[in-house]
């Protein structure tokens, strides 16, 4: 990462499973050191896959500057 920029997450949970944000750093400060805990998590319904299953990074690099209106 850059200076200034701050990491996020993106998350899908299991079927059935209900997780917030709050809950994901909860669950990460007996785990990590604090400077290692990202700021942002969003909770997906699904990714964007590809016809093999795997996630289409592109598409979603370009979901996440649509919403932050990066061009």
């Amino acid at each position: 990462m850059r200076a200034g920029q701050a990491g996020r997450a993106d998350i899908m949970p299991k079927p059935g499973t209900d997780v917030s944000p709050d809950e994901m750093k909860a669950f990460l400060k007996d785990k990590l050191a604090k400077y290692k805990i990202l700021e942002d998590f969003v909770i997906r319904g699904q990714f964007p896959l590809t016809s093999l299953g795997k996630v289409k990074k592109l598409d979603l690099y370009e979901e996440i500057k649509r919403e932050f209106g990066i061009a």
